[in-house]
């Protein structure tokens, strides 16, 4: 059984998990490999989405900041929980609540919730994000 505090460490390290990559800073004007998407001004270079993973929310994050290629937001995405990735950005049909984390920073990503609102407005809280 999940405590609360098992609850929050799991839903603070997916919220994280796109913060776990290649440490490399890349120029705003150097292009990226793959799927690019738009969000607003905000370019999204993939996903990883542990909407069936984690219990405690449904939640999919968006890689953002301009250190993610493709290939780096892939293996920081498969190799921190068993998510399903995408060249895309996360679906938008559904989302309750999205948090930036880490922004304007090189590892910024966008986490979509698409239940409990209040739950993960307070999560981002924890977390640090800004509420969009």
């Amino acid at each position: 059984m999940f405590t609360p505090q098992k609850i929050l460490l799991l839903v603070a390290s997916v919220a994280m998990i796109s913060g776990c990559g290649k440490k490399d800073e890349k120029s705003g004007t150097e292009s990226k490999s793959g799927d690019e998407a738009k969000s607003g001004s905000t370019k999204i270079v993939a996903s990883c989405d542990a909407r069936e993973v984690v219990a405690a929310f449904k939640v999919c994050n968006d890689y953002t900041g301009s250190m993610w290629t493709v290939d780096d937001a892939k293996s920081s995405c498969e190799g921190s929980i068993d998510a399903k990735f995408a060249a895309t950005a996360c679906p938008t049909e559904g989302v309750v609540f999205s948090c930036k984390v880490r922004a304007g920073q090189a590892s910024e990503s966008i986490s979509r919730y698409y239940d409990k609102a209040d739950k993960a407005r307070e999560m981002c809280g924890v977390i640090k994000g800004t509420a969009l």
